[in-house]
């Protein structure tokens, strides 16, 4: 009942607020600046003096009076009096009897074709640049992810701009003792703990299959886990380890920071979820869609593009869902589970949904409606089984992390943590080693493979510094994580002022009050 009261009354407000709004920068795109605040005062005291002669108290009336007047001023002052009278020779041309409304089909025409132009510039450009890197091999040669063993009780991982220390005993402790419990804590999913399949998850990003192993060892050891290697001259994007006799696991590796084909991956898999979430801004209506007629929606997309002969193209969970069942023979006396961060959460959660397997995805982009589309071309016979990503799947998203919550919808069993580093930079509720640490905190004493009791979480982005560094060929200083920390504190307040700046400097330059 609450969605249905803000679709009743919020959206239609916001509705007619972004309407005002434009008809008011269309009318005075030719009024001074000063004229306007003058004229907008002397008839904010005229409507209170209106709604005192008319014995009506004062507040939401006299707003509505204002707003009245203001938009006769509006009118008359950008436009001719409709009721003028007009000679038989009159020269004026019906583009400029209805300039308002021309003016009006314009400007959502120019909105409209702008979005429209940047979507398709955006998905060109990656997809250019994709191109390139696959055929030229021009990947840069440089650490994006790199692991520290400093002892068989201590690992620490340097991951972009995180680095991130995990103990087997208290020293990495900090914060309050007594924290809530999540209720993933106490439970166990296919043999395995949550924190398990993130250490798994982690290990994922690695790049040779010598690194993977090394850190799968690291995190795990004396436990005889064993990566599987890949196909040799195979670019493949995830790891499968084998956990014992019985137990598969098959970790994703999320976005690559230097790979162009991952940024356009995001893109190419989540734009139904996206334009939808458009649409329903404009016609509010689309926010209480059922799933099943969201999947109807993309069901009937999917019909339309392979009536008109257009391709579909491939994404990159085919390969995963193919190497899946090229092994079907092998993993056959195996339990197979998926898990992945981000992206690799997201094609995790897909390939699993495909195949009827279990899945753990970390910081994942909903996939509830855009299973949909991929159930058309990978599972014809379960089109439209949008419940299909509820089947035996367990997904882990950070209150503000913003990947998680403006893409599609999440579905099975989600638990939602906590993120204690928003007021540095929100890009680190994102991060997998961010979520691994406060799961680490909050599941004190829980029976997990990896043994770590404590970690530390900070922001240090030597890595990606010195890698630049080495890419120019010039030295590099390189600077602690407190630094860092610093640096991120003293200067968010900067970086907000110069924002509001440039906003208010953008609107008067709009309205054309800026010389």
């Amino acid at each position: 009942q609450n969605d249905l009261i803000v679709l009743t009354l919020v959206y239609p407000a916001l509705l007619v607020l972004v309407w005002w709004c434009t008809y008011a920068y269309i009318s005075l795109r030719h009024v001074k600046l000063p004229r306007f605040m003058v004229a907008a005062t002397l008839t904010y005291f005229v409507s209170g003096t209106i709604c005192e002669i008319a014995g009506i108290p004062a507040g939401g009336a006299r707003l509505i009076v204002w707003a009245h007047l203001m938009r006769q001023l509006i009118k008359r002052a950008s436009i001719p009096l409709l009721t003028a009278t007009h000679s038989a020779s009159s020269k004026t041309s019906l583009r400029q009897t209805h300039g308002m409304a021309r003016s009006w089909c314009v400007l959502l025409m120019r909105v409209s074709l702008g979005l429209v132009g940047l979507f398709l510039g955006v998905r060109l450009a990656f997809g250019v640049l994709a191109s390139i890197q696959e055929n030229q091999r021009l990947y840069p040669q440089v650490p994006f992810i790199q692991m520290d063993k400093a002892s068989a009780s201590s690992v620490t991982v340097d991951h972009a701009i995180m680095s991130s220390s995990f103990a087997r005993d208290a020293s990495l402790g900090h914060g309050p003792r007594n924290i809530a419990r999540y209720a993933v804590c106490d439970q166990e999913f296919w043999g395995l703990h949550v924190t398990d399949y993130g250490m798994m998850s982690l290990a994922a990003y690695f790049t040779a299959v010598e690194d993977q192993q090394a850190a799968v060892d690291a995190f795990f050891p004396s436990q005889g886990m064993k990566v599987v290697p890949a196909v040799e001259g195979d670019d493949q994007f995830w790891v499968e380890i084998q956990v014992g006799e019985n137990l598969t696991v098959i970790a994703v590796k999320g976005t690559d920071f230097w790979r162009a084909s991952d940024y356009n991956e995001d893109i190419r898999m989540w734009t139904e979820p996206v334009v939808t979430s458009l649409l329903s801004t404009v016609f509010p209506t689309v926010k209480i869609w059922s799933p099943g007629t969201t999947a109807m929606v993309l069901d009937a997309e999917q019909e339309i593009l392979s009536a008109m002969g257009i391709p579909r193209p491939d994404y990159k969970l085919t390969r995963v869902i193919d190497y899946v069942e090229a092994s079907a023979d092998r993993l056959a006396s195996r339990e197979v589970v998926f898990t992945g961060h981000s992206l690799g959460g997201g094609i995790a959660l897909a390939a699993a949904a495909l195949v009827n397997k279990p899945v753990v995805a970390f910081s994942p982009p909903g996939m509830y409606q855009s299973i949909s589309k991929h159930l058309y071309r990978y599972a014809p016979d379960r089109r439209q089984a949008f419940q299909a990503t509820h089947n035996q799947s367990v997904t882990i998203i950070g209150e503000n992390d913003v990947v998680s919550h403006i893409f599609d919808t999440h579905a099975g069993l989600v638990q939602t943590i906590t993120c204690s580093t928003e007021h540095l930079a929100m890009v680190g509720c994102h991060m997998l080693e961010n979520t691994v640490c406060n799961l680490i905190r909050h599941c004190k004493g829980s029976r997990s493979r990896h043994g770590f009791d404590s970690c530390r979480f900070e922001y240090d982005s030597k890595i990606i510094m010195a890698s630049v560094a080495r890419m120019l060929d010039v030295p590099y200083v390189g600077s602690t994580s407190v630094d860092m920390r610093t640096i991120l504190e003293s200067s968010r307040y900067y970086v907000f002022a110069l924002v509001l700046v440039l906003f208010v400097t953008l609107l008067l330059a709009s309205f054309e009050w800026l010389p």
